[in-house]
């Protein structure tokens, strides 16, 4: 007899416990849509500093193009958020050497609709060439801070490019400084002397001397810069020098020395 009531007891208290699981089960409430949680969005791809990810033009500098600073002004980070220039107005087939320069957080310097993304880290110089040849007027943006108002407008006119301005011709070299130069000798009696004996030329100056012997052979001779003139007594020698090194140097007569 005990034996049944205690398995009966047992019985009965399982299917109690069977039955208050369930009834648990049924007041929670079943997840919906709502409650779910969202997977993680994935990142953006983001460009690297001075990263040009649109078709763009070419990276280096154009000859003869259009230089154009631009300042990526963000206040030290805590705003206005702005560009330098807000508002640029091109010729059609103008080219384009622009210079972006980030205040202090990373920028860029975005036109969808030309293929323009320009990124550039804070702090940053980033160059960047474009040819603008399609006439419109294009959207500006910085995709960090567009919702910041870092916007501005890019305006192509159908006309022709500025003409480029030629090369500046190449300076005319300077006329050379004429020198005349008596080597004298009094017959041969003396006094030997070089009239006139001192000279001052400056750095890069070219002088055309004219030697003259009076009547004994002579040197004109500066060992220093290699200068070493020959002339024979009662003759006259032309010889030219460009004189490139600053300094005093000796000047003598070999055979009079």
């Amino acid at each position: 007899m005990y034996k049944r009531l205690l398995t009966l007891a047992l019985l009965m208290g399982a299917m109690f416990m069977v039955f208050a699981a369930c009834s648990d089960a049924d007041d929670e409430a079943p997840p919906t849509a709502a409650n779910r949680a969202s997977p993680p969005i994935p990142p953006p791809a983001a460009a690297s500093p001075g990263e040009n990810l649109g078709a763009g033009g070419p990276s280096g500098p154009v000859a003869g193009g259009t230089a154009i600073s631009v300042s990526l002004d963000d206040g030290g980070g805590r705003g206005p958020f702005v560009f330098s220039t807000t508002d640029f107005t091109f010729k059609r087939g103008e080219a384009v050497n622009f210079s972006f320069t980030s205040e202090s957080q990373f920028h860029s310097f975005t036109v969808n609709d030309l293929g323009i993304n320009v990124a550039v880290d804070g702090g940053k110089t980033v160059d960047f060439s474009f040819t603008f040849d399609t006439p419109g007027t294009y959207t500006l943006i910085c995709i960090p801070h567009e919702a910041l108002a870092m916007v501005g407008t890019i305006t192509v006119e159908d006309g022709p490019a500025p003409a480029t301005a030629p090369a500046p011709a190449p300076a005319a070299p300077a006329a050379a400084t004429a020198v005349t130069a008596n080597l004298n000798d009094g017959g041969g009696r003396g006094p030997f002397e070089f009239a006139p004996a001192d000279y001052n030329f400056s750095v890069g100056e070219t002088v055309n001397f004219t030697f003259v012997a009076e009547s004994q052979f002579h040197t004109f001779t500066v060992s220093d810069l290699g200068i070493d003139v020959a002339v024979d007594g009662g003759a006259t020698v032309n010889f030219s020098h460009t004189f490139d090194t600053a300094g005093e140097f000796v000047l003598i007569c070999t055979p009079h020395l």
